[in-house]
């Protein structure tokens, strides 16, 4: 099953009700998103960041984390292009500190 969707008609839907209704093998759907646009919520920023939950707030809470984005009155997610960014800086500083190989 494919879906195309607007951008602007996922706000505040998180992918984990999505992935519920239509199955982890239908995520193809994610594609048509632009980057900027997609939220991830807490699940996903664990998994691409290998941190737990408590080292994520408290990064944020000394600005050395993205700050999460309020998608409704009890959900908050991320923009997905500021973790990638945040992730490539991390690497960028580890190599430059090394005096060795520079980017991702």
């Amino acid at each position: 099953m494919q879906i195309f969707l607007h951008p602007v008609s996922f706000t505040g839907i998180s992918w984990n009700n999505i992935r519920n209704k239509l199955g982890d093998n239908d995520l193809t759907v994610q594609k048509y998103i632009p980057e900027a646009d997609r939220l991830m919520r807490m699940p996903d920023v664990i998994n691409m960041t290998g941190l737990p939950r408590s080292t994520i707030y408290l990064k944020i809470k000394n600005n050395e984390f993205p700050q999460q984005v309020q998608i409704s009155s009890r959900s908050v997610a991320w923009i997905e292009s500021e973790i990638k960014s945040w992730i490539s800086n991390s690497v960028n500083k580890r190599n430059l500190a090394k005096g060795g190989r520079h980017g991702v």
